[in-house]
């Protein structure tokens, strides 16, 4: 007998509403849902998934962030535009030196080169220079007028992203570490905020050695600010994080959930244990559905966890 060869399983808003409501026989099987059933379960599966956002239920949102330095610079607000940090990014260096006020060079690849890509190439100052790519031809990168503002060196660091890859939600910074070299980090040592604020002269130039990282968990705010000490004297190093970035909401019909689908099961059940004090439910069945929320939950939170080796080792007396 052959399977079906699929692994992947997910749910659309309506159809995850629509099962929480079944459970507490708000709906009959197969009724069609009303406007109002939508809004209200809408509403507080929102809840649900940003209530689950605060409870450690996150593996699947923990992931990788990089932040470009600016020389001078100890604040950066992850809410502007002008903050450069990303998920992802592409280095490699120039081929030969350039002059000030040039508007095209030549790198060591053009692999990961792509027309319209944000790219920063290193300048004799040690600062990273921002501009957008042109053209490429070949090795050769066009940049628009009025070009590179410092000379560069044959060599200097270049470094490029995709616009679609901007950082954007952070829910919380785990840790910080220091990217030196193409493979070489060092952990920063991650602050706590009445311990950064304590720290003396925020605004000397040197080498980041700590980090703070404040939540701006507000309506409509999607990530927080991360301050540097020291304020970073060079842009050739880069301050890679890992983080666990926030749960996206549900808005349309069609959407399906941004989570994985051993957490289904948990989240309808959660959901509709919500929707009791809304739409009403037996007594016997609001019993039922509140015991299998809570046995769920408590089953994606012992899978939800990553799994270490335990090593025992023996100690020998005499």
């Amino acid at each position: 007998m052959a399977t079906s060869g699929t692994y992947t399983y997910s749910l659309t808003l309506n159809q995850v509403v629509s099962e929480a409501l079944e459970l507490i026989q708000a709906v009959g099987d197969g009724e069609t849902l009303s406007g109002d059933h939508v809004d209200r379960g809408t509403k507080s599966l929102n809840g649900l998934l940003k209530e689950w956002q605060t409870q450690g239920i996150h593996l699947w949102t923990n992931t990788e962030g990089s932040l470009f330095l600016e020389v001078g610079k100890a604040e950066y607000d992850f809410r502007l535009s002008t903050t450069r940090a990303v998920n992802t990014y592409f280095e490699t260096t120039t081929a030969a030196a350039t002059t000030a006020l040039a508007t095209s060079f030549t790198v060591a690849s053009a692999a990961n080169l792509v027309v319209g890509d944000p790219i920063g190439i290193i300048q004799s100052d040690k600062s990273m220079f921002w501009t957008t790519i042109s053209t490429i031809s070949g090795v050769t990168v066009t940049v628009p007028s009025p070009g590179i503002t410092l000379a560069t060196t044959s060599g200097s660091i270049v470094r490029n992203y995709r616009v679609t890859e901007s950082l954007i939600p952070i829910a919380r910074v785990m840790d910080v570490r220091r990217k030196e070299g193409s493979d070489y980090e060092i952990p920063i040592n991650f602050e706590s905020r009445k311990d950064y604020f304590n720290l003396p002269n925020k605004s000397q130039n040197g080498t980041p050695i700590q980090a703070y990282y404040s939540r701006q968990d507000v309506a409509g705010e999607t990530s927080g600010i991360m301050y540097l000490w020291n304020a970073p004297d060079s842009s050739v190093p880069v301050i890679n994080f890992s983080y666990e970035r926030k749960i996206q909401i549900m808005v349309n019909a069609t959407d399906t959930l941004d989570i994985p689908d051993y957490a289904h099961d948990a989240l309808i059940y959660n959901l509709a244990r919500k929707l009791i004090p809304k739409f009403g439910c037996s007594r016997d069945q609001a019993a039922l559905v509140i015991g299998e929320a809570k046995e769920l939950k408590n089953d994606m939170l012992s899978f939800d966890s990553t799994l270490y080796p335990v090593t025992i080792k023996m100690k020998r007396n005499g």
